[in-house]
């Protein structure tokens, strides 16, 4: 048998400390006008108005020296209550007549404010605080701009300054805004907006995200569907690159047939991973094969042929290869199997060797002026590749005979958009 730790430790009061009505109206009395005693169920009594506000007086407020060069000579107290609660910082109070505050014009003894019946206290030492409410609860807004809607959670920031009020949206969004209100003359200061791409969830947010802030930009966007003024427009170099906004965009069209989310890299996107991606893009989107322009030396494969001899009598000879497969390919912090269909073209076979069940083509070029090339289909899913190759096996080995580098289709997309 073993002692409850919980009840011993934690022990839970039974009962609540009723003040007596009769001991309330007694503690009324002398109180000053338009006060009296509200009790807790631990028997404290609180000083609380009546149906009127509490008026505090006869105190000082003690200033550091660097709250006095913000407030300056002439500040009031309306100046330092706005500061206290513009800031979030407490300030100390001094009575001007020790132990006594003024309440609606009449004495007060601090002792007064909050009263134990059951064990009356006397102030030795202590300060007097004056701690400032909480500034107000997150809320709300939708930024708008290039038909992109941004909701963000606003929250109004502590600011060491009596008129000035600061808010700005959470850390943790790819589009970040911070603007100032002067609360007197009920005026936006400034709007100061940044993004950070690092900091979305994929391709399609960073898309809205540029997008967005270049119409912030070109003073082209909303709060809460109200117009902005047009009065600080930024420069068009101030704006996310039209040639990176594609890029990312081809990314969001990739992530919406694969179901997967593209982050943005620690590093610069170079024009390789450019080529890599316009691949993918072009074959999965846009149903275009890629071209490749690196000598393929050598495939394997578990193959069946009908007769080995025939290969062997190919030997030096032309020779045209389709073959399927699945390539593991890797995108920024994505990874992915895709089936496709690749050809090559302008090759003869230069060696054929059989090792167990596999067989290993050496092939090398049929014309030195006119070198070998291959070319590749990527498909969504095997029942997509399977389909095209059933329904359009010549049409798709014409394409691929055909196709473009992705190198090809960059510089027109470069060329078009210099145009226009």
């Amino acid at each position: 048998m073993f002692t409850d730790f919980d009840k011993v430790f934690n022990k839970k009061k039974d009962n609540k400390i009723k003040i007596p009505d009769s001991l309330l109206s007694y503690l009324n009395k002398g109180l000053p006008k338009g006060l009296h005693y509200v009790a807790d169920d631990d028997g404290l009594c609180y000083l609380t108005p009546n149906d009127q506000e509490m008026v505090l007086s006869g105190y000082d407020f003690v200033l550091n020296d660097k709250q006095q060069l913000l407030l300056g000579k002439n500040y009031s107290q309306d100046d330092v209550l706005m500061y206290s609660y513009n800031s979030q910082q407490a300030l100390r109070l001094r009575t001007i007549k020790e132990g006594i505050i003024l309440i609606n014009g009449e004495e007060c003894n601090l002792e007064r404010i909050v009263y134990d019946p059951n064990c009356p206290f006397k102030t030795k030492n202590g300060k007097l605080i004056l701690m400032p409410p909480n500034l107000p609860d997150p809320f709300e807004i939708v930024i708008g701009g290039n038909g992109i809607q941004y909701h963000l959670n606003i929250t109004r920031i502590p600011n060491e300054s009596v008129n000035i009020a600061v808010f700005e949206s959470s850390d943790d969004k790819s589009f970040k805004v911070k603007y100032t209100v002067d609360m007197k003359q009920k005026r936006i200061i400034s709007f100061n907006i940044t993004y950070n791409i690092k900091k979305a969830n994929s391709a399609k947010e960073i898309v809205n995200t540029v997008l967005l802030y270049n119409a912030c930009v070109t003073g082209e966007w909303s709060i809460n569907g109200v117009l902005c003024d047009n009065a600080n427009v930024l420069d068009d170099e101030k704006k996310y690159k039209e040639n990176s906004i594609i890029f990312w965009k081809k990314l969001a069209a990739i992530e919406e047939v694969l179901d997967v989310s593209f982050l943005a890299p620690e590093y610069d996107i170079d024009f390789e991973m450019m080529c890599e991606v316009e691949e993918i893009f072009q074959c999965l989107i846009n149903k275009n094969p890629i071209r490749r322009n690196r000598k393929t030396n050598s495939i394997d494969g578990k193959w069946e042929f009908d007769d080995i001899h025939k290969l062997n009598d190919s030997i030096n000879k032309p020779i045209f290869l389709s073959f399927e497969g699945k390539e593991e390919i890797k995108i920024l912090n994505v990874s992915m199997e895709l089936p496709f269909v690749m050809s090559v073209f302008n090759s003869k076979l230069k060696k054929c060797k059989k090792t167990g069940n596999r067989y290993v083509l050496e092939l090398d070029d049929n014309d030195p002026e006119n070198p070998m090339y291959s070319s590749v289909m990527y498909f969504r899913s095997e029942d997509e590749m399977v389909k095209q190759n059933k329904d359009e096996r010549f049409g798709l080995n014409t394409e691929l005979f055909s196709a473009k580098e992705a190198r090809e289709y960059l510089k027109e997309e470069y060329e078009k958009n210099k145009i226009e």
